[in-house]
């Protein structure tokens, strides 16, 4: 987990975005999307064909990879390469939010 340094937020086309996760489109990262994830939402292990880097704008997520558990909160981002094992799950009591950039 990496905690975002710079808690600043900027605002582009009705999206809040915190933080350095404007730098994804500087590392090649293309297309920042906000998704929504319900109440409740998990997906077991699954994989991704491309690298990711997420950015929890709204709410609490919890991922497991490589043996690991990961609470992130607004503010918090991950990354990780393509293919690798993971599962997630909102721990949030409403939709928590991810801007997630992928890069091939």
């Amino acid at each position: 987990m990496h905690a975002l340094a710079d808690s600043k937020r900027w605002h582009e086309e009705g999206v809040e975005h915190w933080g350095r996760a404007v730098s994804t489109r500087l590392w090649g990262y293309s297309h920042p999307v906000v998704k929504p994830y319900a109440h409740g939402w998990s997906k077991g292990e699954h994989t991704h064909p491309v690298h990711l880097v997420i950015t929890v704008v709204a709410g609490r997520m919890e991922l497991l990879m490589a043996g690991q558990r990961f609470v992130v909160e607004p503010g918090d981002e991950l990354s990780y390469p393509a293919h690798r094992v993971h599962a997630a799950k909102n721990l949030s009591e409403g939709t928590s939010e991810m801007m997630e950039g992928a890069k091939r």
